[in-house]
């Protein structure tokens, strides 16, 4: 069998060739582009490849030429299958290349199999031609080609979205022609009329084509046509009965065959010899047929559609005929039912006629209305002579002898009484009868005579009095011997259990077979003390018929007859076999989990240990504990685009290596998720996205099937890499191994903050020594404090305190313009800015001013919320819709109804809500987590985030038109670097803050750290800002201020150092403080302060930048 490789990245044309093929009994193989093409001709025997030509990432040209420089392709026939729109070129160019044929579309399916099967049977076509043309091309000259046919494919994706309005103005008629023949079939039309109804709609809308309709007669080899309203009446009464066969046209074949058949140019079809001239004389050109099959695949007609051009079936036509051929088969079944149900009921009178049981249906006071043969017959009547009898006539005693049953019945339920009736001979029947209300009002009365039963009751007394007492129903199996030991009866669960049938298990003797050996005795002792009324329940092995054996439960007791003597022994037997497992497992997770803990305990001791030691024992240990080929850790370097391995363990040599040194290079998903501290979990490591890129020079050389990678937390960044790796079979890595394996990663992440604040310690230990040398000398050289300017409470001139906000900048003032003008409205708005320039104050002040403010406004962080946890939180949820639903929960949006829900870090939304957020935003409606409905909302909705979106998009992290919705009214918030201006308003508003929390009396600023505070970046802005003012209120003890890395000169003389509290920032800001003053701030050159400092100007100049040191102004 031939396989073939179809390469295209339309699904219609993907789907059309393969059922071509796949028909005509070849196997395919699909490619949605050519790099994907390369990949399948890798992982299979390929013997042909059909093409598209433009595609992304790699077209068909390009494909083609991949293919013939590949020796293990070259050979491969190669066939272009494109678009109508491809020129002669195009065509030319493809040949060249090394192509066998070049097809446009749409080719007639026999075209195309005849071409591969010509393709097949000639010998080593492509080497011929590849002998005779010898033309290479550059990769330039095939993307040249790419991009001219790239312009001309979108020119034509154009004229698709025209012809997409009219397909779906088409579809919605399609489904109010559907509703229509629906409605036909439930007022059960005859299936003419539908059949009509069916072929008119279907030709209303595809003009052109003429429809019709055939049942399969009863001699299931002749098809009778039904409908076919619109076609010729001479080519009617030809083929109103025809015969089906292998070459009987299209529709006798497809009854046929059970399957659809396709003539697209009826004049050289094969199958229509009989009838060409026929169809040719009625201008039919092409004909459509599908079976129309039942659900055990029997042919119930046919639906064929006939036309007057030479055409195949697109896709969408094959849709449109399949949904056609469902109605009608909705009409055929629907009919067949029917037709069925009154051929039951009729079979129903006639088996009621024949019963045993007398049966009439009577009127509440007694009147007979219709009865059956029995119901005379049983009393010795004619059926002429009960007809004129009332149930008075031969009940005995009173009509109605039970009012309170009698009652029951006329209200509908249903009673099942005794009674004597009497015969036509004057003897009394003991009947039993059931009665129930009918809909009609009437009393319909089942009439049994019970006689003989009464008599088999007393037979079987003896029998029930153990029958009778146990219950039979029970889940458990159940075995009764008699007192000599054999089995008399047992349930279907015993059954179940052991595997045998109940004939069986039934008169077996001791010793069972079912129970093992070593149980036999033990059996035998337990059978003669319950035989003497003890009770006992222990665990047997049973043996089921198959010979498996299982751990089962076995409770015994006696049974006793009214005299209380024990009559018969039972025993229930349940099987424990899945719950002793269960325990085992239960036991061995404990047993492991326990173990787990021990290793880290005992890993744990080594934090603050020689580091490369620590590496060593935590390597082998993880290793052995969860039994991996391979563990290793790994550091980012060299600015994190490399790993470097610290330490490998490969437990079958039980050694150690390093050095091995992996690049971000085709790695960079990998190396990204492990830097934003995200495992990454590979079981098929080797064709995961994620760590394919590793596959060739480091997975495959090592062998490794399966990787578990956790990062490793440092200090403020992610420091490296833990690895666990499974060498030649994969492993499936659980939730214990991520637990475990992270709680290594955090001790390790420990040892790396260790080494590091040891480091850190050492260095501040030596430049503490120096700066308090350094400071004695400063205290000695200052001897006048530096006269403060302050800047004065009353000479602020605050502009005015909008919704809290204090400002006094023309570009904060532009903002505050802006949302006076959009707070009116309902209009959605987007904030834009860094973290901590008041976004949310400016939130706040929409809503304040806004008509909604007698609603409230609802908050919410987006990136605070668990991912598994927003759509409830933002949506609300029903009680039971997941686990820990324990109650019903109503979502941010609804408690935000007629008020306003402001979304902050809308960034952060996961890609999977950013539709439902869509969806309100488009329609105004959500819906509750477990909800049936939708909930129309009035929300107005304000987002805010200090992303990029339009950066977020290109990445595929945000969605598109969800920008578009929530970009109504953009309003960007300047960070503090962009008002300056508004620094000193914001510090005094700080002040008179700080001073009433913390009691303080706080009145001036050094002009000098005012000046050094406005000429900051402020990259945390306004928060950064009062953080900083409060620790400066928290510092200072007089009427000054203070301000931590802000201080005037003279406030650095004046600061004692405290080697407990002194940051290694601070120390070295106060030393190069003091040496650029004794240098009267000359940085470079003899003397300078780089000299004096023993380092390069330009680093000096760095740390300053990086220290906020600045040359003071002379003023």
């Amino acid at each position: 069998m031939k396989t073939i490789l179809i390469v295209d990245d339309t699904f219609e044309n993907l789907y059309l060739l393969r059922v071509i093929f796949e028909q005509a009994g070849y196997t395919v193989v699909e490619a949605n582009d050519g790099k994907e093409g390369i990949h399948k001709l890798q992982k299979n025997n390929i013997d042909l490849i059909i093409s598209d030509i433009l595609m992304p990432v790699m077209d068909g040209y390009m494909f083609c030429q991949a293919c013939k420089k590949d020796k293990a392709f070259k050979d491969i026939p190669f066939v272009f299958y494109t678009s109508t729109y491809t020129a002669k070129p195009d065509e030319d160019f493809a040949l060249k290349l090394g192509a066998s044929h070049f097809l446009r579309k749409p080719t007639d399916p026999d075209k195309i199999l005849e071409i591969a099967e010509k393709i097949f049977t000639e010998k080593k076509p492509v080497e011929k031609l590849t002998k005779k043309v010898k033309v290479q091309f550059s990769e330039e000259e095939v993307l040249k080609l790419y991009s001219k046919r790239l312009i001309s494919k979108l020119e034509h994706k154009n004229l698709d979205l025209e012809k997409e309005v009219a397909e779906r103005k088409k579809a919605e008629q399609k489904l109010k022609n559907e509703n229509e023949i629906l409605d036909l079939i439930t007022k059960n039309k005859s299936l003419k009329d539908i059949f009509d109804h069916i072929i008119f709609d279907y030709e209303s809308l595809n003009l052109g084509y003429f429809g019709s309709i055939s049942l399969l007669d009863n001699d299931g080899i002749h098809l009778d046509l039904i409908s076919a309203p619109t076609m010729p009446k001479s080519f009617n009464l030809a083929v109103k009965r025809g015969k089906i066969g292998k070459y009987a046209g299209s529709c006798g074949t497809a009854a046929f065959l059970k399957k659809p058949v396709i003539v697209s140019d009826i004049s050289t079809s094969e199958l229509w010899v009989d009838y060409k001239d026929l169809a040719l004389k009625h201008n039919f050109k092409s004909c459509w047929s599908i079976p129309l099959l039942s659900e055990a695949n029997n042919v119930l007609g046919t639906f064929a559609i006939y036309g007057t051009s030479i055409k195949s079936p697109s896709l969408v036509d094959i849709k449109e005929l399949n949904s056609v051929v469902n109605l009608a088969k909705i009409a055929i079944v629907k009919f067949n039912i029917t037709a069925e149900v009154k051929k039951k009921d009729e079979s129903y009178k006639s088996l009621i006629n024949q019963a045993s049981d007398g049966i009439v249906t009577y009127s509440g006071n007694g009147v007979i209305h219709d009865f059956n043969k029995a119901s005379y017959e049983n009393l010795g009547y004619s059926r002429n002579e009960f007809s004129k009898l009332k149930i008075q006539d031969f009940i005995a005693g009173e009509f109605i002898k039970n009012p309170k049953r009698h009652k029951n019945i006329l209200e509908g339920k249903s009673e099942l009484f005794e009674r004597q009736l009497i015969r036509k001979d004057g003897t009394l029947v003991d009947a039993e009868i059931s009665s129930k209300l009918q809909k009609d009002g009437r009393i319909l009365g089942i009439i049994r005579d019970i006689t003989e039963r009464r008599k088999a009751e007393l037979e079987l007394k003896h029998a029930k009095e153990f029958t009778d007492k146990l219950i039979m129903s029970m889940q458990e199996g159940l075995i009764i011997v008699n007192l000599e030991g054999k089995v008399v009866m047992v349930n279907d669960s015993i059954c179940k259990i052991l595997g045998y049938t109940r004939t069986e298990l039934v008169g077996q003797n001791m010793p069972y077979p079912y129970v093992a050996d070593n149980d036999a005795e033990k059996f035998s002792k337990t059978y003669k003390k319950v035989a003497e009324g003890e009770t006992l329940s222990f665990n047997v092995l049973f043996i089921r018929k198959n010979g498996e054996k299982f751990m089962a439960s076995f409770l015994t007791g006696n049974i006793k007859n009214d005299e209380g003597e024990v009559i018969a022994l039972f025993g229930t037997v349940k099987d424990v076999s899945e719950e002793e497992k269960a325990k085992k497992v239960l036991e061995e997770k404990a047993k492991q989990s326990q173990e787990r803990k021990n290793v880290i305990l005992e890993l744990a001791s080594l934090v603050g240990s020689d580091y490369n030691k620590a590496l060593k024992k935590i390597t082998s240990l993880s290793a052995q504990t969860l039994n991996i080929d391979r563990v290793s850790v790994l550091k980012f370097i060299n600015s994190r685009s490399e790993i470097y391995c610290e330490n490998l363990y490969i437990q079958k040599n039980n050694t150690f290596e390093s050095g091995l040194v992996l690049k971000k290079e085709n790695s960079e998903d990998y190396f990204n998720n492990l830097s934003q501290n995200i495992i990454v979990n590979a079981t098929d490591a080797l064709n995961n996205k994620i760590t394919e890129g590793f596959a060739k020079d480091y997975l495959l050389p090592a062998g490794i099937r399966s990787k578990l990678s956790i990062p490793i937390q440092g200090v403020d960044e992610v420091y490296g890499i833990l690895c666990f790796e499974q060498v030649e079979k994969r492993r499936k890595w659980n939730s214990e191994d991520e637990e475990f394996a992270t709680s290594i990663a955090n001790l390790i992440s420990l040892m790396v903050e260790s080494a590091v604040r040891k480091m850190a310690e050492k260095e501040l230990v030596l430049k503490n020594k120096e700066l308090n040398e350094t400071l004695h000398e400063i205290n000695d050289l200052k001897s006048q404090l530096e006269q403060e300017n302050t800047y004065l409470r009353n000479e602020l001139d605050l502009v005015f305190n909008y919704e809290d906000m204090v400002y006094g900048s023309s570009e904060f003032s532009n903002v505050l313009s802006e949302v006076e003008k959009v707070a009116p409205t309902n209009a959605t708005v987007l904030l834009l800015g860094e973290s901590g320039t008041g976004k949310e104050l400016l939130a706040k002040a929409i809503h304040n001013t806004s008509l909604r403010n007698k609603r409230p406004l609802i908050k919410v962080n987006c990136s605070a919320i668990p991912r598994e946890l927003i759509e409830s939180e933002l949506f609300g949820h029903k009680k039971g819709s997941f686990t820990g639903a324990f109650a019903d929960k109503i979502g941010k949006f609804e408690m935000a109804d007629g008020g306003t829900l402001f979304l902050d870090e809308i960034g952060e939304l996961p890609l999977d809500m950013q539709p439902k957020i869509l969806r309100f935003l488009q329609e105004g409606e959500i819906e509750v987590v477990g909800g049936t409905t939708l909930k129309k909302l009035d929300v107005r909705v304000i987002a805010a985030t200090n992303r990029n979106l339009k950066v977020e998009i290109e990445k595929k992290a945000f969605r598109e038109d969800l920008y578009f919705r929530l970009n109504v009214f953009p309003i960007e918030v300047p960070p503090l670097r962009k008002r300056k201006d508004d620094i000193p308003l914001l510090i005094e508003h700080f002040i008179d803050k700080f001073n009433k929390a913390y009691d303080k009396k706080l009145k001036f600023i050094p002009e000098d750290s005012m000046r050094k505070l406005k000429s900051y970046e402020w990259p945390g802005n306004i928060r950064e800002l009062e953080n900083l003012v409060e620790r400066a209120a928290i510092l200072s003890n007089n009427d000054t201020l203070l301000v931590p890395g802000f201080e005037s000169t003279v406030q650095i003389a004046k600061k004692q150092i405290n080697n407990k509290d002194l940051s290694l920032d601070l120390a070295q800001r106060i030393h190069i403080l003091h040496v650029l003053e004794q240098c009267n701030w000359k940085i470079s050159g003899s003397r300078g302060a780089s000299e004096i400092l023993d380092i390069k100007p330009s680093t000096l100049r760095d740390k300053m930048q990086k220290l906020g040191i600045t040359k003071p102004s002379k003023n």
